[in-house]
C-alpha cells in the first residue's frame, strides 16, 4: 500500500511564494513554527502585496515591524516584518537588509496610508 507524503504546509507555502516572487527571496527556512523570508530592499513593496493578494498567502494582517541593528555588518539595519493570515492561521515573518534607519520603511507608510484612505472613506 503507498503510503501518502506529508508536506509541511510552511515549507509548501515557501516553495509557492518563492516560485511566484523568483530572485528577490534572498533566502526562506522555518524557525519557531513560522516561515521567514529574506528579500531584497527594493522589493518590499511587490512581496508585500502578493502576500497580501495572493490566495493562497492572504497575509492581511500587519502585526508588527521591528529593527535589529547589527554594527559589525556592511548593511548593518534588519526591518522584520510580521503578517498574520487569519484565513490560514499561518503567520509569516519579512526581513530586509538596509544600510541606515529608514530604508526598509516604505512598506511601512504604504500599508497605514492604505488603511487611513480606508478609513475615512475616500
Amino acid at each position: 500500500m503507498d503510503e501518502a507524503v506529508q508536506v509541511d504546509p510552511l515549507e509548501a507555502l515557501g516553495e509557492h511564494i518563492a516560485g511566484a516572487l523568483g530572485e528577490v527571496i534572498v533566502d526562506r527556512k522555518i524557525s519557531f513554527g513560522e516561515l521567514t523570508i529574506t528579500v531584497t530592499r527594493e522589493a518590499i513593496v511587490d512581496v508585500t502585496t502578493f502576500l497580501r493578494d495572493d490566495p493562497q498567502c492572504q497575509f492581511v494582517n500587519l502585526t508588527d515591524i521591528c529593527g535589529v541593528d547589527f554594527p559589525e555588518r556592511d548593511q548593518r539595519f534588519e526591518v522584520v516584518y510580521h503578517f498574520l493570515s487569519p484565513k490560514k492561521n499561518l503567520r509569516i515573518r519579512v526581513k530586509l537588509a538596509a544600510d541606515e534607519p529608514c530604508a526598509g520603511t516604505q512598506y511601512y507608510r504604504c500599508f497605514y496610508r492604505r488603511r487611513l484612505v480606508r478609513a475615512r472613506g475616500l
